[in-house]
C-alpha cells in the first residue's frame, strides 16, 4: 500500500520546526515514502539557519507503531538479503542523521509507540509523552528483532536489565512506567500535550545555537568516554566557545540585563 497524501507534515512557530509523520491509518507505520521524507526533512532543517530546535510527532493515536511489515518485505523469502533490508537499513540511516543533527531533536510522543517507533524515539535528544502514551519493543511478538537501536540504544537509555525485560515481554509500558524506567523524560496531560511540548522547545531555542550544539556534542559523545576524557573535551569546546559572539553576547546581556540575542556564530 503507497502513501497517497504527504507522508510528513512540516511547520514552523518561531525557531522551533515541528515535523508529523502523517500515516494515521497506519498508525504512522515506518514505509519506505516515509522513511525518506523524513531524511529529507532532518536534512534540509539542519541546514535552515531559523531553526534551532525540531520536533517529531505523529498523526492520530500513534506516535509510530515501527516499520510496515505490510510493506517492508521481511517476509518474502524469495526475495535477496539486500532486498529484504533495504528498507531497516534505509532506516537505520535516517535514524543516524536525527542523532547527528546539531540542533535538538525533540520526539513528542502523542501514542503508542512500538518497536521502530522506539528506535525513532531513542534517537531523538528528548522524549516527552502524553499521559495515555504506551511504549515498548514488539519486534519479538512478531518474530523478528532489532535492527536500528533497539538492542544497542535502549540498554544505554535505561540500563541492560530493563531494556531484556522490555525487549524480552515485548510488552507496551504505560507512560508512568516508562518514566520510572528513565526511557522517557516528562509526561504532560493529553488535552494540553501540544502546548506543554511546545514551551519546553521554546525555552531551548531561546539559547545559543553553537553553544546548543556544542553541549549536545559532549553529553554524546561522553558515553563513550572516560571521565578524564570527557572533562578534557569540555575544557576544548569552552575554549573554542569563548571566541565565539554569541559567548560575548551572552556576558554582554548579563551586565547590561536585557535578553540576548544569539546569532550562532
Amino acid at each position: 500500500m503507497s502513501d497517497v497524501e504527504d507522508p510528513v507534515i512540516k511547520w514552523q512557530k518561531g525557531a522551533v520546526a515541528w515535523v508529523k509523520l502523517n500515516r494515521p491509518r497506519q498508525r504512522n507505520a515506518l514505509s519506505l515514502p516515509l522513511v525518506e521524507a523524513l531524511d529529507r526533512e532532518m536534512e534540509r532543517l539542519s541546514y535552515e539557519p531559523g531553526v534551532r530546535v525540531i520536533v517529531i510527532t505523529g498523526a492520530g493515536a500513534a506516535f509510530c507503531s515501527g516499520v510496515d511489515l505490510k510493506d517492508a518485505g521481511l517476509g518474502s523469502e524469495a526475495s535477496s538479503d539486500s532486498t529484504r533490508l533495504s528498507l531497516p537499513i534505509r532506516g537505520r540511516a535516517m535514524l543516524d542523521r536525527i542523532r547527528a543533527s546539531a540542533k535538538p531533536v525533540i520526539a513528542a510522543i502523542n501514542g503508542t509507540t512500538v518497536a521502530g517507533g522506539l528506535e525513532l524515539a531513542l534517537a531523538c535528544d528528548i522524549r516527552l509523552a502524553t499521559s495515555s502514551a504506551r511504549i515498548g519493543d514488539g519486534h519479538l511478538k512478531f518474530g523478528t528483532v532489532p535492527g536500528a537501536g533497539g538492542g544497542t540504544i535502549t540498554p544505554r537509555a535505561i540500563g541492560p536489565g530493563m531494556a531484556k525485560l522490555l525487549l524480552f515481554t515485548a510488552e507496551l509500558w504505560g507512560a508512568q512506567r516508562a518514566l520510572a524506567a528513565g526511557l522517557i523524560e516528562a509526561i504532560f496531560p493529553d488535552d494540553t500535550f501540544l502546548e506543554e511540548v511546545d514551551k519546553v522547545a521554546e525555552k531551548i531555542s531561546c539559547h545559543s545555537p553553537s553553544g546548543l550544539a556544542i553541549t549536545k556534542a559532549l553529553v554524546d559523545s561522553s558515553q563513550s568516554q572516560s571521565i578524564e576524557e570527557g572533562l578534557g573535551a569540555e575544557i576544548d569546546a569552552l575554549r573554542q566557545y569563548m571566541r565565539s559572539h554569541d559567548f560575548a553576547e551572552g556576558l554582554a546581556a548579563f551586565k547590561e540585563k536585557r535578553v540576548p540575542q544569539f546569532t550562532g556564530t
